[in-house]
């Protein structure tokens, strides 16, 4: 999909840092047998509500980014893991997209 080709370098760092933690989390358990884009939709779409909020606001909130990557990453497949799990992937999301360089 390379849907990171026509972005920014801000948006890059971002997209590869969402992406990183997304792939070792694996929501669907499709590696190693996947291609190594198969969650880059879910990433996009993340990154977008990320991007939503402008630096002079604060990022989602974590319940929010949760409940939000839970439902891209998993319950639209089918394949609930629990609000645990979502708040866990939320605040690596967050963490790492903070320590992106920028």
């Amino acid at each position: 999909m390379n849907l990171y080709l026509s972005a920014s370098v801000p948006q890059l760092e971002t997209f590869l840092a969402v992406k990183k933690v997304i792939d070792e989390w694996d929501p669907l358990h499709l590696f190693p047998c996947a291609p190594l884009d198969e969650y880059e939709y879910e990433v996009h779409l993340i990154c977008k509500r990320l991007e939503a909020c402008p630096p002079w606001r604060k990022p989602p909130a974590l319940d929010e980014l949760a409940g939000f990557i839970g439902y891209v990453c998993c319950e639209c497949n089918h394949y609930p893991r629990g609000w645990a799990v979502y708040r866990a992937i939320a605040d690596k999301v967050i963490h790492s997209v903070k320590n992106a360089p920028a």
